[in-house]
């Protein structure tokens, strides 16, 4: 991710916490790592958006700065669970790779349907106790088997979408 690839960054609860070293501006930063302006703007004036733990502006400089973003709220599980379970290949606070077995599909068009790898996902998020919305990243065909990257995060979503690209 572009966070972890020029910065010290870390997570604490909900935040998400970068020191930057370049010389650059939040509206750069925001760019370079696919956060949509306008969401950040809204998060600005909410106070989940802080540069030295104060107010900022999409103009500010972030070199030699500590950039806070609140970006991982609670969310409500958005697939039906299953009776089966997805079989995790790995995980961490951004992500989640799942093994799908052939003939499965990644999810129906209505997400009260059971019997998809969404579903199996939405069942280990309830056994874990994790808040998150099924977000696959990708999808393979029916009778595909293989590894699906799933994104635990909305605002990191849409970097993973470019690098799919």
């Amino acid at each position: 991710m572009y966070y972890n690839s020029c910065m010290n960054v870390h997570r604490d609860g909900n935040w998400l916490h970068i020191e930057c070293d370049e010389n650059i501006t939040l509206q750069e930063f925001c760019e370079r790592a696919y956060l949509p302006v306008r969401k950040v703007n809204q998060m600005i004036q909410l106070k989940k958006c802080l540069i030295d733990q104060k107010h900022c502006m999409m103009s500010d400089t972030l070199q030699h700065k500590i950039l806070s973003l609140c970006l991982f709220e609670e969310e409500e599980i958005d697939f039906a669970c299953d009776q089966n379970i997805a079989e995790v290949l790995y995980e961490d606070e951004y992500v989640l790779v799942v093994n799908k077995p052939s003939g499965i599909i990644i999810h129906e068009d209505d997400k009260t349907k059971t019997g998809t790898l969404n579903n199996y996902v939405a069942s280990y998020y309830h056994k874990t106790g994790q808040k998150h919305a099924v977000r696959p990243v990708h999808r393979l065909d029916k009778e595909t088997c293989g590894c699906v990257l799933y994104c635990k995060c909305p605002w990191i979503q849409p970097y993973f979408d470019a690098a799919m690209e």
